[in-house]
């Protein structure tokens, strides 16, 4: 057992020393100031459900008064009238002064908006659907996506913008996901995102993340993102960073551009199985051989560390439960008392890293969250995740199809090769797709959006 405990050791320094970098690094960040762009930009949120009016408004005012001197586009993208993200958009535009929300209309003088109905997907995901849709016509200089429901700070687009002006770049974000309830299930899936909070300690990120991209318009033709995306295309993240490094760009995340998402409790299938799994059944979609052998060490990796927890407690439990000797007593109460503080450690850096990240996020948008963590809490749902992530992944290597929001979506050869809602395909995907690339969009010249 000693070599389980020396694994996990050898796993606990990693762990804190990425964790103290990341607090110490996120401290210095300063906080961002106007950088007077004049750019002009499209930001699209593909939008789905209901939204609660209180909570939401706030969020997309915070969107529509961004410090920003160029002009912006903003695009609503929902798929269908029918989608109750359409009437809860629809009264926001109009209480905004916008009489007909269907066509472009100006908030301000160099600010215009939109609410756009896409149709529903039969060749790609409905996520990448609504976007591509959005950014059909656009002539602005920059395209940037973001979702909706994050609290972020005034300075976001300048700043995505700014990171990639000079530079063969896309710009990303990312959030931090704080738990406002000590429910195991909103704190595992705290833990699952906390992983991927190290890939942003430095600007220079290993990823980038569908909730907050910027790209050039010029970027998006050379790279052809919208063939790409289109032709069965499920995860628009993963899809783009491949592209990205096809096509030797960097991608950059600001410092100041860590966002806060909030997470409440909620039935573990629900809020944590079933979401962990649509996230991990991401990689079964690649953009070619190079990235196909990425996606597959990346699962194996995940596989194998997941594993290593499971085998290493098991051993221990084995060793010194199953075949205890009353002269060993001591040895396994050292190893027990060993095995707990590795959990609390873990829980304790854990939520170190989540509060670099939170207290820097509050400081830009000048408000506070009030987060419920427990480094104990976090140290069991920490161990907890990573036992289960294994099995999950594991799982997804036989799955041919997953369920995101009431459609089905199957998966072949690292593309999505079919679509049906309610159990039923309504259009073929050779049909969908040659509808989606004959529709014409008026085009918005520069001077028009000027």
């Amino acid at each position: 057992t000693n070599y389980f405990f020396f694994i996990l050791l050898a796993y606990l320094i990693v762990y804190v020393s990425l964790a103290t970098a990341t607090y110490f690094k996120k401290k210095r960040v300063q906080l961002p100031v106007d950088k007077h762009i004049k750019a002009s930009v499209s930001v699209v949120f593909p939008c789905k459900g209901k939204y609660d009016e209180e909570e939401q408004y706030p969020i997309w005012d915070e969107y529509l008064t961004q410090v920003y001197d160029g002009p912006i586009d903003y695009i609503f993208a929902v798929e269908s009238e029918e989608d109750p993200a359409y009437t809860d958009i629809y009264n926001f535009l109009v209480a905004k002064g916008i009489k007909q929300p269907r066509t472009f209309g100006h908030i301000s003088q160099n600010r215009r908006i939109i609410l756009k109905v896409t149709g529903l997907s039969f060749h790609c995901s409905q996520k990448i659907h609504q976007l591509l849709h959005a950014f059909k016509g656009q002539r602005t200089q920059y395209f940037i996506q973001m979702d909706d429901d994050m609290l972020i700070h005034k300075y976001v687009f300048q700043e995505l913008v700014d990171a990639i002006k000079d530079k063969r770049a896309i710009s990303t974000g990312y959030t931090v996901e704080i738990p406002v309830s000590y429910s195991l299930t909103s704190q595992m899936v705290a833990s699952y995102r906390s992983f991927f909070l190290f890939g942003f300690i430095r600007e220079q990120c290993g990823g980038v993340w569908g909730g907050s991209i910027c790209m050039k318009r010029q970027d998006y033709i050379d790279m052809d993102v919208e063939r790409v995306l289109a032709e069965g295309g499920y995860s628009d993240d993963n899809l783009i960073q491949a592209l990205a490094a096809k096509h030797g760009y960097q991608t950059i995340a600001p410092h100041a551009n860590m966002f806060i998402n909030r997470i409440g409790e909620g039935p573990f299938v629900k809020k944590y199985f079933n979401y962990v799994r649509r996230q991990y059944f991401v990689l079964k979609y690649y953009l070619n051989a190079v990235n196909h052998l990425l996606v597959l060490v990346q699962k194996w990796a995940l596989i194998l560390v997941g594993f290593t927890f499971q085998v290493s407690f098991g051993v221990f439990v084995y060793d010194q439960v199953l075949c205890y000797q009353q002269s060993l007593i001591i040895e396994a109460v050292v190893k027990l008392a060993s095995f707990v503080v590795f959990v609390l450690l873990i829980g304790t850096f854990q939520n170190i890293e989540i509060n670099a990240f939170k207290n820097l996020s509050q400081k830009l948008i000048n408000k506070t969250v009030n987060a419920k963590m427990n480094f104990a809490v976090a140290g069991i749902s920490f161990y907890l995740h990573t036992a289960l992530a294994s099995w999950i992944i594991l799982g997804t290597l036989f799955m041919k199809k997953i369920v995101w929001s009431g459609v089905t979506y199957h998966c072949s050869k690292g593309k999505v090769v079919l679509v049906q809602r309610d159990g039923i395909q309504e259009k073929t995907f050779q049909e969908s797709q040659n509808e989606f690339f004959s529709e014409q969009t008026p085009l918005f010249s520069e001077q028009q959006i000027q």
